[in-house]
């Protein structure tokens, strides 16, 4: 929609609501009273409403403005060209089979119908706000306009859609939030057994927090814990009292009187481990909604002046726009926080008034930033951070008109090994940002072919920004690594000056028979690297496609050539989702070569289904499918493919139908396959490129999933696909409506089943008081040089070796299971002594994942999709969170609250206080994860497989 429409449109809307108020007739409610056997109510009807000689009734409208009931009215005075009327409910009349319905209160006189409305000064005081009968509730409730209409409901937690109360107060103190009001639920207790109340602030998506409800006669009090670790994502939430027993739980909106508005409309500021959130409270109706938002503020001016290696900031604001006391004139700074770390550099600012502006003045050195080598980008969110006690309140600084400030604030360094520059920029929605990082050097691949065969490159590359940095004074190779055992082989590329003006294209010669020193095994992926080095620079950074659109089963070139032993060597140029340029490698017999080719364009006769996960592992879905299927399912022609040398291949045997992956026997099963099955990308478990063989195309590709989707952003969209799965498995209806919206796959082709591994959790499942800390990785650490000068190794290593920790362990007698990410483990086990008897590391191949999952009552992780079992097993789960900007960089699917089910914290101190919360809790989830499970799991029980056995069928 257009400015112009919107403009038009709200106009529009703002008219309408004035007509309705000022123009529309009314019968105007006075007063609402009770006594045992009636209800009266007294109107006031202006003179001209009346028809003479005809009654006047009070009637009830349904949705269809349908008349429900009608009680016929008593005048009682005339006055002021107005008539009083009474109108008398006789309780025991009253019956609505319906459980919850609204009933719209109108006058009729003659022919004419119109609405019932309170009287502008309506007295509360004197009026009843419900009644009751022996079969209904009634809740007299009102509409933006002051209409009134009556909510019904029946005497059943399931059916009772509203419970009498009416909150008085709200306040944010020592970290809570603490309610007082009046509950009447007295004809509840006597038709729900054993109820228990809770006061609760929820969000539509099921999450919320809640604390048990004080009730004295009929008045009630609460205290709700918010401490800086509490997730009160943005948005809009409501606040309920929470009613349940062992059977149900129903929630009832809390209702505020117009005298205690202005007590429970509220703004309070929340400090919070990552940013200050605006608390903010509004009455709509009646009803007491939250809106909650992370805190900024946007100045007049933000004034930057760079004097060599200090920057001199002034920032302008309204003085009506911040918190700001006097007395915290000496508590004032600009506050950087480090996406990677979590953890904040302070920067004093002074501060001058100046009318009804506050000047913010500071000067920074660059050096404080920047004063260590870097091989990627390091960045800082800013804010205007006041400390208040042992808190700051964060303004996150925005600012329309941010283009210029790179510019104005751009600092370029040298050492030894780089060039490195910093400035301010603007992020996402115009918020002010801080980026440390090496010279972008700009690199792609123009062009690429085969010919007489050498595989040649063209391409250029040049620093940003240095202008007087030319890369003819450098010595400039193209390298490939082999991603398995980082083996490299570097070839010199050439300046073109013919490709490119100036001295900026490249031009490379790699002779196909060279790339045969990296391929030493079955399969390989050499990945390219573009090296920039001499005076002053050493740079390798990966090289690809300036232009692509990136398909996971896309051939961009292949060629072949003949190794010493008379094999075929396929290579296959794909790229990864950022571009980047890889090599496949495929070592064939020559004879089984040639059948692959004759076979490639067949579709086979006979039925196989191949399965499999990583290359290497045998412990996830596609393992427990295939076990399944072995033994529920034994005349099926379905093999597991997976390396000889895996530590999981020898608990396969006794199922029988294995492939070594490369192995004839794999080959030959696969290019006669109809089915294949993965937790991952299918290219794990074939021996060939599957976009060039007619049974991969045309066969049935089913997506078991390695977890439950809804955390970071992965690559499995259809888009990404020329040949998409057929079957896409998930766990829940939340799972499937977000892969459909999101990753555009047909409601047919998404199944929730559940996860096949879900059915053998409940299995021998004896926990030992024993933590169980499984990281997941980071995709951007490369090497083990990235490894070792990583925040993300630092963190987990200070964790576990840290006193806070150790004094945990022994004062509860608990153990520590650390089971580093695959990737981390051969580090971690050759240079980590782990001298704690209390900390064990698990290496790869000692135990499954699921054992792992079984044999321990608590876990820790940071994002990991194994964190799920443990949700469906009913333990729980501390997500340990210092890096959530960098980690959900590139997206995230669904809110952190809808599938992050237990305690969040940002630092190591905060993670060994929610362990010693959970072992005080015996173990034991907290209450309110159970309702949100089921946005994660539609079903939980043991069937999973056979399930996702029906949907492959279906398909088929």
């Amino acid at each position: 929609m257009s400015k112009v429409k919107a403009v038009l449109s709200r106009k529009q809307k703002q008219l309408k609501e004035h007509i309705i108020d000022h123009y529309f007739p009314y019968g105007e409610l006075m007063q609402i009273t009770e006594d045992e056997r009636s209800v009266t109510l007294e109107v006031s009807l202006k003179e001209r409403l009346i028809s003479q000689n005809e009654h006047v009734s009070l009637i009830f409208l349904n949705k269809k403005k349908e008349i429900m009931l009608s009680v016929k009215g008593h005048p009682k005075k005339n006055e002021n060209g107005s008539y009083l009327y009474q109108f008398d409910l006789i309780k025991c009349d009253l019956r609505f089979e319906e459980y919850r319905r609204n009933y719209y209160l109108s006058i009729q006189s003659g022919k004419r119908q119109f609405r019932l409305r309170y009287i502008n000064g309506f007295d509360e005081a004197k009026s009843i706000e419900f009644f009751e009968n022996d079969h209904n509730l009634f809740f007299i409730r009102r509409d933006r306009h002051q209409r009134l209409f009556l909510r019904t409901s029946n005497y059943d937690l399931l059916k009772v859609c509203d419970l009498p109360n009416f909150l008085e107060s709200i306040i944010y103190r020592d970290e809570q939030i603490i309610v007082e009001g009046e509950l009447f639920n007295q004809s509840l207790e006597k038709n729900v057994p054993e109820i228990r109340y809770y006061f609760a602030v929820k969000k539509s998506n099921k999450v919320y927090f809640k604390a048990p409800i004080t009730i004295t006669g009929n008045r009630y009090n609460a205290s709700i814990p918010i401490d800086k670790n509490t997730l009160l994502s943005k948005g809009k939430w409501g606040l309920f009292i929470v009613a349940e027993n062992e059977e149900m739980e129903s929630d009832f909106p809390v209702y505020v009187r117009r005298a205690a508005e202005e007590a429970c409309s509220i703004q309070v500021l929340i400090p919070t481990s990552r940013e200050t959130i605006s608390f903010r409270t509004s009455i709509i109706n009646g009803k007491i909604f939250v809106a909650t938002s992370h805190l900024d503020i946007e100045p007049n001016k933000l004034l930057f002046n760079k004097q060599g290696e200090l920057l001199h900031i002034t920032i302008k604001v309204e003085s009506s726009n911040i918190a700001f006391h006097p007395e915290d004139a000496q508590n004032i700074s600009l506050r950087f926080r480090q996406r990677d770390t979590n953890g904040y550099y302070e920067l004093p600012l002074n501060l001058h008034n100046h009318n009804s502006e506050y000047h913010l003045t500071g000067v920074l050195p660059y050096r404080d930033l920047t004063s260590d080598p870097i091989d990627r980008p390091r960045r800082w969110d800013v804010f205007i951070g006041i400390k208040k006690d042992e808190n700051y309140i964060d303004y996150r600084i925005r600012k329309n008109g941010l283009r210029g400030v790179k510019k104005q604030t751009s600092y370029v360094k040298k050492d030894d090994s780089d060039h490195y520059e910093s400035m301010f920029y603007p992020a996402k929605h115009n918020k002010l940002s801080f980026v440390y990082t090496q010279t972008p050097l700009l690199k792609y691949i123009d062009s690429y072919s085969v010919d007489n065969g050498q595989l040649i490159l063209k391409g250029k590359a040049f620093f940003r920004s240095i202008s007087n940095m030319k890369l003819s004074e450098y010595e400039l190779l193209i390298v490939l690594v082999n991603r398995r055992t980082e083996e490299e082989i570097r070839f010199k590329a050439e300046r073109d000056k013919g490709l490119f003006e100036g001295r900026q294209g490249f031009k490379a010669i790699i002779p196909i028979g060279d790339l045969q020193k990296l391929v030493g095994a079955f399969k390989e992926i050499l990945d390219f690297y573009l090296l920039v080095e001499g005076p002053g620079v050493y740079r390798k950074v990966k090289l690809g496609l300036k232009d692509f659109k990136y398909y996971k089963d896309e051939l961009l070139k292949d060629f072949t050539a003949e190794d010493l032993s008379g094999n075929v060597v396929e290579y296959n140029m794909t790229t990864t989702p950022r571009g980047n340029l890889k090599l496949e490698s495929f070592v064939y017999e020559k004879d089984l070569y040639t059948a692959m080719q004759e076979s490639a364009k067949e579709f086979p006769k006979e039925e196989i289904w191949l399965v499999g996960e990583r290359p290497d592992t045998a412990q996830d879905n596609g393992y427990r499918f295939f076990e399944y299927c072995r033994k529920k399912h034994p005349d099926l022609n379905i093999y597991y493919a997976i390396d000889s040398d895996s530590p999981d291949k020898q608990k396969l045997q006794e199922l029988g139908q294995v492939l070594e992956i490369g192995s004839r026997e794999h080959i030959e099963k696969s290019i006669r396959a109809t089915v294949f099955i993965g937790t991952h990308d299918l290219d794990y478990i074939l021996p060939y490129k599957g976009i060039k063989f007619k049974n991969y195309r045309e066969g049935q590709k089913v997506f078991l999933q390695h977890g439950v989707l809804g955390r970071k952003n992965v690559p499995y969209h259809k888009k990404y696909y020329k040949y998409p799965f057929n079957v896409f498995i998930v766990s829940s209806d939340a799972e499937k409506d977000m892969v459909v919206k999101k990753f555009g796959y047909l409601h047919s082709e998404v199944a929730v089943t559940g996860l096949a591994r879900f059915d053998k959790l409940w299995e021998n499942h004896h926990p030992k008081n024993e933590i169980l800390l499984i990281p997941t990785w980071r995709e951007w650490i490369s090497s083990e040089e990235n490894l070792i000068n990583s925040s993300y190794y630092h963190k987990y290593l200070s964790f576990i070796t840290s006193e806070e920790l150790a004094d945990l362990l022994e004062k509860y007698d608990l153990k520590l299971n650390f089971y580093p990410h695959y990737r981390m483990q051969q580090y971690i086990v050759n240079h980590v002594n782990l001298d704690n008897p209390r900390i064990k590391l698990v290496e790869f191949g000692d135990k499954s994942v699921q054992a792992l999952i079984k044999d321990n009552r608590i876990m820790i992780t940071d994002y990991s999709s194994v964190s799920f079992d443990f949700t469906y097993l009913g333990k729980p789960v501390i997500y340990y969170h210092f890096d959530p900007e960098l980690f959900f960089a590139s997206g995230i699917l669904r809110p952190i609250e809808e599938t992050f089910l237990g305690d969040i914290v940002s630092d190591s101190s905060e993670l060994v206080q929610k362990l010693e919360e959970a072992v005080l809790r015996g173990f034991k989830e907290r209450e309110d994860i159970i309702p949100r499970k089921e946005g994660i799991f539609s079903v939980i029980d043991e069937r999973n497989n056979e399930r996702i056995m029906d949907s492959i069928l279906d398909q088929k």
